[in-house]
C-alpha cells in the first residue's frame, strides 16, 4: 500500500477545484470527520464514506457515491483523508445549504405546517408582498409548481420548480 498525505501533496492536481465553504460549514466537517476517525490519524475507511456524508446531511444517489469514492481514493487504499474530502464535498455542502434555504422559502408560504402550498396560501403571501396578483396569474402559477394537479404545491413539486429555474 502507498502512503499518502492528508491531501496536502496534491494540491497541484485540485487547482481547478474552488474552495468555497465557511468556517461553519469547515467546522461541522470536523466534527463529523473526527467521529469517523477515531484513531486521529487523519483518514476515514472509504467504506465508511456513505455514514459521514449521511452525517453531513448529504445524501448521493449510488453512482454519484461510487464516483466520489474514485475520487477520493484513487489508489484503492480503501482510505481518505481529511483535505481532500473538504475540497471534494464543497460543492455539495453548498448546494446542500441552498436546499435548506428553499424549503425556509417554502415555509413561509405554508405557514400552517401542512406541507404543501395552495392557492389561498399565494393569494395571502401576494398580498402580504404587496404584490396583489390577478387570480389568473396565480392559477398559471399553481398549475405550473403542482406535479399531479390536486390543488396543493409540495415541497418536491417547490424545490423541482426551483431547480428548473436554476433557482436551486
Amino acid at each position: 500500500m502507498s502512503r499518502r498525505g492528508s491531501g496536502a501533496g496534491k494540491k497541484g492536481k485540485k487547482k481547478s477545484k474552488k474552495l468555497e465553504v465557511t468556517e461553519e460549514q469547515l467546522q461541522e466537517i470536523r466534527e463529523a470527520f473526527g467521529v469517523f476517525n477515531p484513531d486521529e490519524d487523519g483518514y476515514i475507511r472509504t467504506s465508511k464514506l456513505h455514514n459521514l456524508l449521511i452525517a453531513l446531511s448529504l445524501h448521493l444517489e449510488p453512482a454519484e457515491l461510487k464516483e466520489l469514492k474514485g475520487e477520493l481514493d484513487p489508489d484503492g487504499e480503501g482510505r481518505f483523508g481529511f483535505d481532500e474530502f473538504v475540497v471534494l464535498i464543497s460543492d455539495r455542502l453548498n448546494d446542500r445549504d441552498v436546499r435548506e434555504e428553499a424549503l425556509k422559502s417554502f415555509e413561509l408560504f405554508d405557514r400552517k405546517g401542512r406541507g404543501y402550498i395552495t392557492i389561498a396560501d399565494l393569494r395571502q403571501a401576494s398580498r402580504e408582498l404587496g404584490q396583489n396578483m390577478a387570480e389568473e396569474e396565480l392559477q398559471g402559477m399553481m398549475e405550473i409548481a403542482d406535479a399531479n394537479q390536486d390543488g396543493r404545491v409540495t415541497k418536491d413539486d417547490f424545490l423541482r420548480i426551483l431547480e428548473r429555474t436554476h433557482l436551486v
